[in-house]
C-alpha cells in the first residue's frame, strides 16, 4: 500500500513480518537503481499510512493508525525524518487484517469506526430465528460441516496486528469453540472435505491451499503464483475449486486444482471481467459461479465434463440462474435445488434439474440484511447459518481542514 512522497520517486509503504511483528511497520522504499533492501523504517504499526503534503507551506505529513487510533505527524521528506510529536486525530479506527478505514488528502480526512461484531445465526425456510451460537464474534467466513453439527468460523480481531483464525464451532449445544489454526498467518475460506477434515486458504507465511483434520494434522495440497481462495471442494478432497488472479486483462477467474493434474491447477471459467464464488454441485456435474460481465454479480449455472485435449475438465454453455443481481450460489444436497443471494441480503431459491439444459424461477424465501457473501446451508436445504451483525455499519465521519492546528 504505497504513498509517493513529494518527489515521485521515493515512497512510504507497509511492510509486514507476520513470524517477527516486531520488525513490521512504515518503511520508505525508493524508485532507484541504488535501492536494496527494505529501506529505512519510520513507525512500528501493522496498518498503513498516506503522505500528504502540507497546506501552510510546513512540512509534509504522515497520516497512520496505530493501536486502533489514527495519528498525523510532520515528516521531513528530504531528511526522510518524523519531526515533534505526533498528534491524535480519531480513537476506534476500524480495520480487517493490514486494512485500516481511512483515505485522506491535503484538506480532506474521512475515516470510519470499526464494524459490530457478528453473532451466528440459524434460520429457517421461512426466516424465523431458530437458535444463535455462541457470542458475538468478527466473522471473515464461516462453512457449515456435512452432517450439520459443526461450523469452521474465521476469526479475525479488529484494531490489532492482522491475524486471522479457524475455530470451531459446535452447532448442536452451547460450547466453547475450539481454536484450529494459531499460526502467525491469515488463515480464510474453510471448505468442510468431510465431518472432521476440511480444506482452507492461507496467506503470508507458507501461502497456498491446505488439508488439515480437526485434530490437527495438515498438509499442503498446493500453491499457486497468486493467491488462491477455495471455494469448493468434493468429499474425496481430490478436486478444488478456487479463483485466482492470473491474467489481468481478463481479472478473477475460476480454476481447478485435481490430485491427479497440474500442480497449480488449471483454468475452468475464464472470461472477461471477474468469475468467482464457484460451487460444483453434489454430484460434480454442474458448477454454479457468479459473473460480473452485465455490470452487476449475476448467478450462472454451467455443465462440467471431462475434457481430455485439456487433460482436465471443461464447462459447457452456461445457463443464468439470477435476475437482477446475485452472488455468493449454495447447492442443497441432491443437487436439485440452488440458493443464492441478493444485494439487499434476500435469500433466493431456484430449482434446477440435472437432467435439462433449464431451472426455475428464482423465488424469494427471506430477508437477512447486512450480511457477508459466506454463509451455510444444511444438506436438506431446511436450515441457513448466517454471521448476523448486531448493530448498524458505523457512518463515514468528514474532516475539514484536518491540518488546522498541527504543529508547524
Amino acid at each position: 500500500m504505497p504513498s509517493f512522497l513529494s518527489d515521485g520517486r521515493r515512497f512510504i509503504y507497509l511492510r509486514i513480518v507476520r513470524s517477527k511483528p516486531e520488525q513490521s511497520g512504515i518503511y520508505v522504499g525508493d524508485l532507484g537503481p541504488e535501492s536494496a533492501g527494505p529501506g529505512k523504517r519510520l513507525i512500528a504499526t501493522g496498518f498503513p499510512a498516506r503522505y500528504v503534503p502540507g497546506t501552510d507551506e510546513g512540512a509534509g505529513v504522515i497520516v497512520f493508525a496505530q493501536d486502533g487510533a489514527l495519528f498525523a505527524q510532520r515528516f521531513d521528506d528530504v531528511q526522510l525524518t518524523l519531526t515533534g510529536e505526533p498528534r491524535r486525530l480519531a480513537d476506534r479506527i476500524g480495520s480487517y487484517l493490514d486494512w485500516a478505514y481511512f483515505a485522506v488528502s491535503p484538506t480532506t480526512l474521512v475515516y470510519r469506526a470499526p464494524e459490530p461484531p457478528s453473532q451466528l445465526t440459524w434460520f429457517d425456510r421461512q426466516g424465523r430465528d431458530v437458535g444463535h451460537i455462541g457470542s458475538p464474534e468478527h466473522v471473515a467466513g464461516l462453512a457449515v460441516s456435512p452432517d450439520g453439527a459443526h461450523a469452521i468460523v474465521a476469526k479475525h480481531a479488529p484494531q490489532s496486528v492482522a491475524d486471522q483464525d479457524l475455530w470451531l464451532f459446535d452447532l448442536t449445544r452451547q460450547a466453547n469453540p475450539q481454536r484450529l489454526t494459531s499460526a502467525p498467518t491469515l488463515e480464510f475460506w474453510p471448505l468442510w472435505v468431510t465431518n472432521d477434515r476440511f480444506v482452507y486458504g492461507l496467506g503470508g507465511g507458507d501461502a497456498g491451499v491446505y488439508q488439515q483434520t480437526i485434530s490437527g494434522d495438515r498438509q499442503l495440497l498446493f500453491t499457486t503464483d497468486e493467491v488462491a481462495f477455495p471455494t469448493s471442494v468434493t468429499g474425496d478432497g481430490r478436486v478444488v475449486l478456487f479463483t485466482t488472479f492470473r491474467d489481468p486483462a481478463r481479472g478473477l477467474d475460476v480454476w481447478v486444482w485435481t490430485a491427479e493434474g497440474s500442480k497449480g491447477g488449471v483454468p475452468l471459467v475464464t472470461r472477461e471481467f471477474h468469475q468467482t464464488q464457484a460451487q460444483l454441485s453434489p454430484n460434480g456435474r454442474r458448477v454454479a459461479y457468479v459473473s460480473n460481465e452485465s455490470g452487476r454479480n449475476e448467478v450462472f449455472v454451467a455443465d462440467v465434463r471431462t475434457d481430455p485435449a485439456i487433460g482436465g475438465v471443461s464447462v459447457g454453455e452456461r445457463l443464468p440462474i439470477s435476475e437482477g443481481g446475485g452472488f455468493a450460489p449454495r447447492w442443497r444436497g441432491d443437487g436439485r435445488e440452488l440458493f443464492y443471494l441478493t444485494f439487499d441480503g434476500t435469500v433466493m431459491a431456484v430449482e434446477v434439474d440435472e437432467g435439462t439444459s433449464s431451472a426455475g424461477t428464482p423465488r424469494k424465501l427471506f430477508n437477512v440484511p447486512g450480511v457477508m457473501q459466506e454463509w451455510g446451508v444444511t444438506k436438506d436445504g431446511s436450515r441457513f447459518l448466517f454471521a448476523v451483525p448486531v448493530g448498524p455499519t458505523p457512518p463515514l465521519t468528514i474532516v475539514r481542514d484536518w491540518q488546522t492546528g498541527l504543529p508547524k
